[in-house]
């Protein structure tokens, strides 16, 4: 093939040859598909898991649903990436957090062809066996006005954010233990204590809840000063793990409202070894707010629009998104000569160029395998054919121990010029990075330069659609879907941001 064609991306996605080989090093795997034999004869899946900060992009997806051209900083990879399976084969390894890599070949966002190594991330646990740590809650709930508490409860799939949170904290107290504990913190105008540290089964929990009403403005940063202070004092050993559930739309407008101030919230809350779980609620939450909140140790968050979407986070989510499975997770990538780190996916902190962190706070149990990607630029096509990538992953127990593993993995021979994978998942993991760097690259200068924006997403959407079809992906076909969706708002200039304005 010419070397000309290396900056069309349809053409290439067309051309794609997909490559399905085992690794050349597998750093440990659970399994050789996702399921294990259990004793009975029978089939059982194995946990996944996956980075924390945001896990999902339903806020997008939901404010494109709603007809508007969503914020940049609502396109996260980690995001996208968590809510799809994304395992890598191997054989089988004994730690519980279960770390391969695999390589591909595949043009970047602007059409250039580069190279790709994706860590997976498995675990070894047993879902049948295995048994989450006791919790102490603090559930820091927003009750201002725009939360809609006190609005008459039809039933309706899209409920005020109010209510939904309702159905969301009814099912929780339904999976609580007596080995648990919950407190209950308010904020709106002012911060207060509704419930002290109670066990989980008190029947005032449920009374205090029932009870919730609106109160007038978002003074969020003294409901989290108050969870945090209860969290502390929780901290006296009777459960083993204490946790901030924040629940909120995330639009505080009194006392510190601005990303960086809550940042410095939740590293105190870290830095104690408390948890926070964000749930974000309504298609206004400020998704700048909970991206900086929840990338930080022990941090992760979750949105809910709708009383379906209440339920499908229990089964989807419970009990992994209470249970960490590895703090400070690095890697440190080599490429041989010819290629330099391009960029990270996957990582709640992004970046690009040499000085780009490749680490992550922390992994979660999850039901969904999770995947890190790094792109590597080459400094010539040919640089493509055979290269090499070493390194080493590390990361910490929860018990504080630290496990480090070997990254060496390479290509020995092959067309520049041509898709290569050498896992299905790889190509898959490369779509949706491109996808989401499209998706937020368009956002950002869609207010001042639409026609860009609509260039932009119109190579997005068909290279999204050609990959799913040359890697036979159907879930790739709903991003698909959501690229298609996108590019008609903007085609037809559709307003910007979130119910609050851009």
């Amino acid at each position: 093939m010419p070397s000309t064609n290396h900056r069309n991306p349809r053409f290439l996605m067309l051309a794609c040859i997909v490559s399905v080989v085992f690794p050349l090093l597998c750093l440990t795997a659970c399994d050789d598909g996702g399921f294990s034999p259990n004793a009975a004869g029978g089939y059982i899946p194995y946990l996944g898991a996956t980075p924390g900060g945001v896990q999902d992009i339903e806020l997008a997806r939901a404010l494109i649903e709603a007809g508007n051209v969503p914020p940049p900083e609502a396109f996260l990879v980690e995001g996208m990436f968590s809510e799809h399976d994304l395992p890598l084969e191997g054989e089988a390894g004994s730690d519980l957090l279960s770390l391969r890599a695999a390589l591909g070949v595949a043009p970047d966002r602007t059409g250039r062809m580069a190279a790709w190594a994706q860590i997976g991330l498995g675990s070894t646990l047993d879902p049948t066996t295995f048994v989450r740590t006791s919790q102490t809650l603090v559930l820091c709930i927003d009750v201002s006005g725009s939360m809609g508490w006190d609005y008459s409860d039809h039933g309706d799939e899209y409920g005020t954010p109010g209510n939904v949170v309702r159905q969301y904290l009814a099912e929780l107290l339904d999976r609580l233990d007596g080995n648990d504990r919950v407190a209950i913190v308010t904020f709106a105008t002012r911060a207060e204590l509704k419930l002290g540290v109670v066990n989980a089964l008190d029947p005032r929990v449920a009374t205090t809840l029932a009870e919730l009403c609106d109160e007038g403005s978002t003074f969020m940063e003294a409901g989290v000063t108050l969870a945090l202070s209860q969290a502390r004092e929780a901290l006296d050993g009777v459960t083993e793990d204490v946790r901030i559930l924040l629940i909120t739309d995330a639009q505080p407008n009194v006392g510190a409202t601005e990303p960086t101030e809550f940042e410095e919230l939740a590293n105190d809350a870290s830095g104690d070894g408390i948890g926070l779980t964000v749930i974000g609620v309504g298609i206004g939450l400020r998704h700048e707010l909970v991206n900086v909140m929840s990338g930080l140790r022990g941090g992760n968050a979750f949105s809910i629009q709708t009383r379906t979407e209440a339920s499908e986070f229990y089964a989807d989510h419970w009990p992994w998104c209470l249970c960490p499975i590895a703090y400070d997770l690095a890697l440190d990538l080599q490429p041989s000569a010819g290629l330099s780190r391009g960029a990270a996916y996957g990582f709640p902190a992004q970046g690009t160029g040499d000085e780009i962190e490749l680490d992550v706070a922390t992994v979660f149990l999850s039901v969904k395998r999770g995947a890190l990607l790094v792109r590597l630029d080459a400094e010539e096509p040919e640089d493509l054919s055979s290269f090499a990538v070493n390194g080493t992953l590390g990361y910490r127990t929860p018990a504080g121990e630290h496990v480090s593993r070997e990254v060496i993995i390479g290509r020995d021979g092959g067309d520049p010029d041509v898709c290569w994978f050498e896992q299905p998942a790889v190509g898959r993991c490369v779509a949706l990075a491109v996808l989401v760097e499209a998706m937020r690259a368009a956002a950002e200068v869609y207010g001042e330069h639409p026609g860009e924006a609509v260039a932009i997403m119109t190579s997005a959407a068909v290279r999204i659609r050609d990959a799913a079809v040359s890697l036979d992906a159907p879930d790739l076909l709903v991003e698909a879907d959501l690229a298609d969706a996108l590019l008609a708002l903007m085609e037809a200039g559709a307003p910007q941001g979130d119910l609050y304005g851009p």
